[in-house]
């Protein structure tokens, strides 16, 4: 069974019922917008870049403490920058164009971070992150780009792995981008939603508005005897798109 806030593309084209889902809701997911054989291909670009920028000491890796000592990376900006790999996933993938183009038109365009954002975000969920952001509290994405040229925008990412709520996916509070202001939304709207009961799949794409109050729970990780119950990083890539 397929939930409620869940669609797939029909003939490339994203459907009617999802725009009028996104509008209400503030976002959506759309499942099998990517192939698992081009998340792998994603997956082995972003480590490639990896091992040059941890040796280059980049500023566009942000790092967290890990549990067993030392530091884990939680994040990595403007990853279209260093990997032409993502740039053109991201500007000529037919699905992303359009899950975009549904939403904000035919002029809807990838944000690479020349204005002063930070393009394209892999994001990784480690279960040894202690770090305060390895869980992300309710935000709001445009309270943090209000002095870019960017707002409003929509945030639309992939999973490269499947991914559960206990495996930090994404939490949404489904409605919150018509409240007037993030403080009031958990009052008025009650519930956060992990995107329904169903695991989030490899593939799949989560798009959401800017004004959405969403948070990234924090991956589960030891076990009453101290072990780890998911000892593998869950991965995702995250891009904005605007009206231009």
């Amino acid at each position: 069974m397929v939930d409620a806030d869940t669609f797939e593309l029909i003939d490339g084209v994203l459907p009617a019922e999802a725009r009028d889902w996104y509008s209400s809701n503030g976002y959506l997911h759309v499942r099998r917008a990517v192939d698992p054989s081009m998340c792998s291909h994603l997956a082995l670009a972003y480590g490639e870049v990896l091992n040059r920028s941890i040796e280059d000491d980049s500023g566009d890796i942000w790092y967290a403490p890990a549990a067993h000592g030392g530091r884990i990376i939680q994040r990595f900006n403007r990853l279209n920058v260093s990997s032409p790999t993502v740039a053109n996933f991201f500007t000529e993938h037919p699905s992303m164009l359009a899950i975009a183009k549904g939403l904000l038109g035919d002029h809807a365009h990838f944000v690479t971070g020349e204005e002063g954002s930070e393009g394209a975000v892999m994001v990784t969920k480690d279960a040894n992150n202690v770090g305060p952001h390895g869980a992300l509290p309710w935000h709001c994405d445009g309270s943090f780009t209000r002095h870019l040229p960017i707002n409003p925008f929509i945030n639309a990412g992939v999973y490269l792995e499947d991914c559960n709520e206990d495996g930090g996916c994404l939490l949404v509070i489904p409605g919150s981008h018509l409240a007037f202001s993030p403080s009031r939304t958990r009052r008025n709207f009650g519930i956060a939603l992990a995107g329904g009961s169903r695991k989030r799949e490899s593939g799949e794409c989560c798009t959401l508005i800017t004004r959405l109050t969403a948070s990234l729970g924090r991956r589960s990780g030891l076990s009453d005897q101290g072990r780890l119950l998911c000892p593998r990083t869950k991965a995702g890539i995250d891009s904005t798109w605007v009206r231009w």
